[in-house]
Protein backbone atom coordinates (compact mmCIF):
# COMPACT_ATOMS: atom_id res chain seq x y z
CA UNK A 1 0.00 0.00 0.00
CA UNK A 2 1.53 3.57 -0.88
CA UNK A 3 1.12 5.93 1.68
CA UNK A 4 3.77 8.51 0.13
CA UNK A 5 0.70 10.73 -0.57
CA UNK A 6 0.31 11.04 3.55
CA UNK A 7 3.93 12.18 4.02
CA UNK A 8 3.05 16.01 3.71
CA UNK A 9 0.62 16.19 6.06
CA UNK A 10 2.48 13.95 8.49
CA UNK A 11 5.21 16.91 8.33
CA UNK A 12 2.92 19.54 8.76
CA UNK A 13 2.63 21.40 11.81
CA UNK A 14 0.23 20.13 14.19
CA UNK A 15 -1.83 23.53 13.94
CA UNK A 16 -2.58 22.33 10.59
CA UNK A 17 -3.90 18.48 11.24
CA UNK A 18 -6.34 20.21 14.18
CA UNK A 19 -7.48 22.43 11.72
CA UNK A 20 -8.04 19.68 9.39
CA UNK A 21 -9.56 17.63 12.22
CA UNK A 22 -11.64 19.98 13.44
CA UNK A 23 -12.93 21.53 10.15
CA UNK A 24 -13.25 18.31 7.99
CA UNK A 25 -13.04 14.86 9.77
CA UNK A 26 -15.22 15.87 12.77
CA UNK A 27 -18.22 17.08 10.95
CA UNK A 28 -18.43 14.19 8.84
CA UNK A 29 -18.09 11.84 11.33
CA UNK A 30 -20.66 13.94 13.51
CA UNK A 31 -23.27 14.17 10.94
CA UNK A 32 -23.36 10.50 10.02
CA UNK A 33 -23.29 9.67 13.57
CA UNK A 34 -26.40 11.63 14.13
CA UNK A 35 -28.25 10.72 10.72
CA UNK A 36 -27.45 6.74 12.06
CA UNK A 37 -30.35 6.94 14.14
CA UNK A 38 -32.89 7.77 11.33
CA UNK A 39 -31.11 5.01 8.98
CA UNK A 40 -31.58 2.53 11.36
CA UNK A 41 -35.49 3.55 12.56
CA UNK A 42 -36.22 3.16 8.65
CA UNK A 43 -34.46 0.07 8.39
CA UNK A 44 -35.69 -1.79 11.37
CA UNK A 45 -39.11 -0.15 12.00
CA UNK A 46 -40.28 1.04 8.53
CA UNK A 47 -42.33 3.75 9.49
CA UNK A 48 -45.20 5.39 7.67
CA UNK A 49 -43.42 9.13 7.58
CA UNK A 50 -43.50 12.10 5.36
CA UNK A 51 -40.41 14.83 5.21
CA UNK A 52 -41.75 16.37 8.10
CA UNK A 53 -41.32 13.52 10.56
CA UNK A 54 -38.07 12.73 9.52
CA UNK A 55 -37.06 16.16 10.02
CA UNK A 56 -38.39 15.90 13.73
CA UNK A 57 -36.61 13.06 14.82
CA UNK A 58 -33.33 13.96 13.64
CA UNK A 59 -33.99 17.19 15.15
CA UNK A 60 -34.42 15.06 18.42
CA UNK A 61 -31.12 12.79 17.56
CA UNK A 62 -29.62 16.09 16.95
CA UNK A 63 -30.46 17.56 20.15
CA UNK A 64 -29.57 14.18 22.38
CA UNK A 65 -26.62 14.41 20.26
CA UNK A 66 -25.57 18.02 21.58
CA UNK A 67 -26.73 18.30 24.84
CA UNK A 68 -24.18 14.97 25.25
CA UNK A 69 -21.17 16.55 24.07
CA UNK A 70 -21.88 19.65 25.72
CA UNK A 71 -22.20 17.91 29.59
CA UNK A 72 -18.69 16.47 28.31
CA UNK A 73 -17.07 19.54 27.30
CA UNK A 74 -18.27 20.81 30.24
CA UNK A 75 -17.35 18.36 32.75
CA UNK A 76 -14.09 18.27 30.96
CA UNK A 77 -13.67 22.36 32.26
CA UNK A 78 -14.99 21.76 35.38
CA UNK A 79 -12.07 19.32 36.29
CA UNK A 80 -9.53 21.63 34.41
CA UNK A 81 -10.38 24.99 35.62
CA UNK A 82 -13.92 24.98 37.98
CA UNK A 83 -17.57 25.41 38.03
CA UNK A 84 -18.11 28.67 37.08
CA UNK A 85 -16.33 28.40 33.70
CA UNK A 86 -17.95 25.09 33.01
CA UNK A 87 -21.45 26.58 33.95
CA UNK A 88 -20.72 29.47 31.58
CA UNK A 89 -19.63 26.95 29.13
CA UNK A 90 -22.59 24.80 28.77
CA UNK A 91 -24.62 27.78 28.58
CA UNK A 92 -23.09 29.32 25.48
CA UNK A 93 -22.11 26.31 24.19
CA UNK A 94 -26.37 25.71 24.63
CA UNK A 95 -26.79 28.68 22.31
CA UNK A 96 -24.27 27.99 19.69
CA UNK A 97 -23.39 24.52 19.34
CA UNK A 98 -26.29 22.71 20.01
CA UNK A 99 -28.24 25.24 17.53
CA UNK A 100 -25.54 24.53 15.27
CA UNK A 101 -26.18 20.78 15.96
CA UNK A 102 -29.82 20.83 15.05
CA UNK A 103 -29.62 23.67 11.94
CA UNK A 104 -27.70 21.02 10.77
CA UNK A 105 -29.46 17.42 11.10
CA UNK A 106 -32.52 18.74 10.37
CA UNK A 107 -30.91 19.72 6.98
CA UNK A 108 -29.43 16.62 6.91
CA UNK A 109 -32.28 14.68 7.92
CA UNK A 110 -34.52 16.94 5.36
CA UNK A 111 -32.52 15.28 2.88
CA UNK A 112 -32.78 11.87 4.28
CA UNK A 113 -36.77 12.17 4.56
CA UNK A 114 -37.13 13.22 0.37
CA UNK A 115 -35.11 9.68 0.32
CA UNK A 116 -36.78 7.18 2.76
CA UNK A 117 -40.06 8.89 0.85
CA UNK A 118 -39.31 7.94 -2.59
CA UNK A 119 -36.70 9.96 -3.57
CA UNK A 120 -33.55 9.88 -5.29
CA UNK A 121 -30.49 8.65 -2.80
CA UNK A 122 -28.56 11.54 -4.20
CA UNK A 123 -30.99 14.07 -2.74
CA UNK A 124 -30.00 12.50 0.35
CA UNK A 125 -25.96 12.88 -0.01
CA UNK A 126 -26.86 16.43 -1.71
CA UNK A 127 -28.56 18.19 1.80
CA UNK A 128 -25.98 15.59 3.77
CA UNK A 129 -23.08 17.30 2.05
CA UNK A 130 -25.10 20.65 3.15
CA UNK A 131 -24.91 19.94 7.00
CA UNK A 132 -21.60 19.00 6.75
CA UNK A 133 -20.56 22.32 5.43
CA UNK A 134 -22.47 23.93 7.53
CA UNK A 135 -20.81 22.20 10.67
CA UNK A 136 -17.58 22.98 9.28
CA UNK A 137 -18.36 26.56 8.59
CA UNK A 138 -19.35 26.73 12.49
CA UNK A 139 -15.97 24.71 13.80
CA UNK A 140 -14.08 26.56 11.44
CA UNK A 141 -15.24 30.43 12.99
CA UNK A 142 -15.17 28.60 16.73
CA UNK A 143 -11.58 27.45 16.15
CA UNK A 144 -10.49 31.21 14.36
CA UNK A 145 -11.89 32.95 18.23
CA UNK A 146 -10.29 29.85 19.93
CA UNK A 147 -6.68 29.79 20.66
CA UNK A 148 -5.25 26.05 20.16
CA UNK A 149 -2.90 25.65 22.17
Amino acid sequence: MEISYLLPLLAAPITIIVYLLLCLVAPFVEETAKILGLILVREEEEPRFDVGDWMILGIFCAFGFGLLENITYSMMAFSEVGGSFAVHLFAIRTFTALTMHVVSTSVAAYGFGRYAYGGKFTSFLKYFGLAIIIHAAYNFTVSLLTPLY
